[in-house]
């Protein structure tokens, strides 16, 4: 018997017209990520849409060129080899992350690590102090241990980041 074709498609697939905020449209491509896009505080004003990998990646370096806040999420889970698989090379890539000192927190950073390689992206949150540690799921096996440190006299931030 022949059934219909129950995968979830791309929000921003089509054969003509404009995509979602503007950007490029796929043809047909399977969902793979829902971006959420906040603007202003965020409290209030987002959208959310499913979109494939290559979409996803557009919309989100779109919205952060207007300052907007981004957070993705996998829709598919990883089997708990690939998970394994995509930490340690995930990891390989925070070591060099904190191999130098950064103007920031380097959030772009890591959140560009944890997508390419599979995992969600960090929530938007504050991270304030001189000091600090934040510990967050970014998998359905896998946890971010984040800590930092702002130097005295040079004002840059020492990241120590790894997946669990």
């Amino acid at each position: 018997m022949f059934g219909r074709d129950e995968t979830v498609r791309c929000a921003n697939r089509s054969t003509k017209g404009t995509g979602i905020g503007g950007i490029r449209q796929c043809f047909n491509n399977p969902a793979t990520v829902e971006v959420t896009v906040r603007y202003g505080d965020g409290a209030l004003e987002f959208d959310t849409h499913v979109l494939c990998d290559e979409c996803g990646a557009v919309l989100k370096g779109d919205a952060h060129s207007h300052g907007y806040s981004v957070t993705t999420k996998r829709l598919h889970g990883m089997t708990s080899a690939q998970e394994r698989k995509a930490r340690v090379k995930a990891n390989a890539k925070l070591v060099e992350l904190g191999r130098v000192y950064h103007d920031g927190l380097a959030l772009d950073k890591l959140d560009a690590i944890l997508s390419e390689n599979g995992f969600n992206t960090l929530e938007s949150a504050i991270y304030c102090g001189r000091d600090g540690r934040s510990h967050e799921q970014v998998g359905e096996r896998t946890w971010l241990s984040l800590t930092w440190h702002k130097m005295e006299q040079t004002g840059r931030y020492e990241i120590v980041a790894y997946l669990s």
